[in-house]
């Protein structure tokens, strides 16, 4: 193969790359399933905990048709409560699941929406050099 080849098939590539990404980021609102509710406006009401931990994420998720905002409470077994507001910087909706992560804590929330108003989430915050803090508990729309 000569290099303007390869240089073509790597143009067209890159661009396929970013069409699909393109297609992926547009289409938040043609969402169906059982999440395609949680990025319409609204507020959805957290309670997760990590048993082993004693550690729980409780407060609001605030979602708009372009942001995901979220608004806990990181509570310790001390009972020291640390305030989290952050932009999501990722959502990926696919069906029945939702997926997103706020830095810059690093906090991973995957969920299965169960109902349209309700979302099963497991949490994930890392804790370097030991290892993260994951629980579970519920997403569920207020109102």
């Amino acid at each position: 193969m000569n290099i303007a080849l390869l240089k073509r098939l790597r143009a067209v590539m890159l661009l396929a790359t970013a069409s699909s990404i393109m297609q992926g980021c547009s289409g938040r609102e043609r969402q169906t399933g059982a999440c395609a509710r949680f990025t319409r406006n609204g507020i959805w009401m957290v309670a997760m905990k990590s048993d082993a931990a004693e550690y729980t994420l409780e407060g609001t998720i605030e979602t708009t048709d372009r942001t995901v905002r979220v608004r806990l409470a990181g509570v310790s077994r001390e009972g020291t409560r640390e305030p989290l507001e952050y932009l999501a910087d990722s959502l990926i909706l696919g069906g029945d699941s939702v997926h997103f992560r706020f830095a810059p804590l690093g906090i991973r929330v995957d969920g299965r929406c169960v109902a349209p108003d309700s979302i099963a989430a497991d949490f994930s915050f890392p804790q370097p050099p030991f290892g993260p803090i994951v629980g579970s508990g519920v997403i569920h729309r207020k109102g």
